[in-house]
């Protein structure tokens, strides 16, 4: 996935994606682009492809209310899927955590961070031991960007029949935070590696 500053660059200074079409969040908050070839869900999704992307993609655990939009690549016949994205939205309740890591200094800043960074992974640590699956983080940065905050997380799994990856690009807007999480192995295309890439890419903010 890219890395912190390209990927501040592509948000602020060159915002492109190549996607099936807009669509904007129920809530009217936020629009994406989101990918053309993939099978998609909203938060009513049911069924024998959700009991398996649940296998190993933690974003099912949240609550209903929070799940936006799920996408997942159709494998080849007799293959796993080779990745799938997932967008969760919390309106509220963000603000005051963003408050105090835009106004903290120096170590404060650091420590703030660190703490911040530490919940969010020890969630998803939580999430994936009761899957059975062990979580390495790779990298973890948090920037700033204009008005919000951003959180980019990669990490790898491990399972019984392989490894993956797992990341995360989390939006902290005013007192909302939007997680864009992704789960791909070794033998994704690269097709779809770059329309993985563009979904952040693609966020626009309504409200």
């Amino acid at each position: 996935m890219k890395t912190a500053c390209a990927l501040f660059f592509c948000l602020f200074f060159a915002v492109t994606a190549a996607g099936a079409g807009t669509v904007r969040d129920e809530t009217g908050h936020f629009s994406l682009d989101l990918p053309e070839g993939w099978n998609m869900a909203g938060n009513d999704f049911s069924g024998p492809d959700r009991d398996h992307l649940a296998k190993f993609f933690d974003c099912l655990d949240a609550e209903t209310s929070e799940l936006r939009f799920l996408g997942w690549r159709k494998p080849v016949a007799g293959a796993s899927i080779p990745a799938a994205f997932c967008v969760t939205y919390r309106p509220q309740g963000a603000g005051k955590a963003a408050q105090i890591l835009r106004e903290s200094e120096g170590r404060r800043k650091e420590e703030v961070t660190a703490r911040f960074i530490d919940v969010f992974v020890a969630r998803m640590h939580e999430n994936y031991a009761r899957r059975g699956l062990a979580m390495e983080v790779g990298s973890a940065d948090l920037i700033e960007a204009g008005d919000d905050l951003i959180l980019i997380l990669d990490a790898g799994l491990r399972s019984r029949t392989g490894t993956f990856r797992r990341s995360s690009t989390v939006f902290l807007h005013e007192d909302a935070l939007l997680e864009i999480g992704t789960i791909y192995t070794r033998k994704t295309p690269i097709s779809a590696m770059d329309q993985l890439d563009a979904l952040p890419q693609s966020l626009i903010w309504l409200k």
